[in-house]
């Protein structure tokens, strides 16, 4: 029988329990009373440095038949820290943990806060709600694997484009003289620069709502480099204003007046 429980409280388990249950309860105790898991909580440090010491204590086999024998001897009028009555010298070193022994780092806490940089590349074709994880590169606790960095692409709007899977979709106002009589020119540039030139025969009409599809000018499928999505057209016509007539009889009266 034990005489003292609190460091088997701290962590949860019972007097008789083993070391792996001992080192179970101290994983989740630290996650749970984690400083950085409990922000604006005063108390989350001092819980979590009693957690820390309490498995100090009871993971050490003779640190915990010291603290089963003679309990926490440090409170004790007349004591020095960590000596009990009938305790010797091996007895002594069996509570390894003194306050005087803390790493002058992490100040008994077992972690460090440190800054580091992190190189994030996007890759060509990455898509909206795509997630790019730095393996390791989070918080570690002792005796826990290190934690993950996740960032997730979030896609803002772009004035010329929309994005379909691997598709684009983008809109191109002409006026009505080359809807009807078509043309040769840029209608837009690229996401990578280039532009984007189209021919329009005469004769061949371009309608209301119509769409075209230019193949492989889409974006970039990451499991295959050499795949892409298309690039549909979307063409928005432009009609002259309800009084076009009234400008084309002025046009034609001041070009009558000059011919004179």
């Amino acid at each position: 029988m034990v005489v003292d429980s609190k460091l088997y409280d701290i962590l949860g388990v019972s007097p008789d329990a083993t070391e792996a249950e001992i080192k179970k309860a101290y994983k989740k105790q630290s996650l749970a009373n984690h400083p950085d898991k409990n922000p604006g909580d005063e108390n989350a440090s001092q819980r979590f440095q009693e957690v820390a010491n309490a498995y100090e204590t009871l993971s050490d086999p003779d640190a915990r038949a010291a603290y089963d024998r003679y309990g926490n001897t440090d409170d004790m009028p007349g004591m020095g820290p960590g000596m009990g009555p009938g305790m010797d010298m091996d007895d002594m070193f069996g509570k390894k943990y003194r306050e005087k022994e803390q790493c002058k780092k992490c100040h008994g806490k077992c972690v460090v806060s440190a800054k580091t940089r992190l190189r994030l590349e996007i890759p060509r074709g990455g898509f909206d709600g795509q997630r790019i994880i730095f393996e390791g590169e989070g918080d570690q606790l002792p005796d826990t694997k290190p934690a993950s960095i996740i960032f997730e692409l979030k896609q803002k709007p772009h004035e010329t484009f929309q994005v379909r899977n691997l598709d684009l979709l983008a809109t191109v106002n002409i006026p009505l003289s080359e809807a009807l009589l078509g043309f040769s020119r840029t209608i837009l540039t690229h996401l990578d620069g280039r532009q984007i030139h189209v021919i329009k025969k005469q004769g061949e009409v371009i309608r209301p709502n119509q769409v075209d599809i230019i193949r492989g000018e889409g974006m970039m499928d990451q499991r295959y480099l050499d795949r892409r999505g298309d690039l549909f057209i979307a063409w928005n016509i432009e009609f002259p204003p309800d009084d076009w007539m009234k400008s084309a009889d002025a046009d034609v009266r001041i070009g009558g007046m000059a011919d004179i």
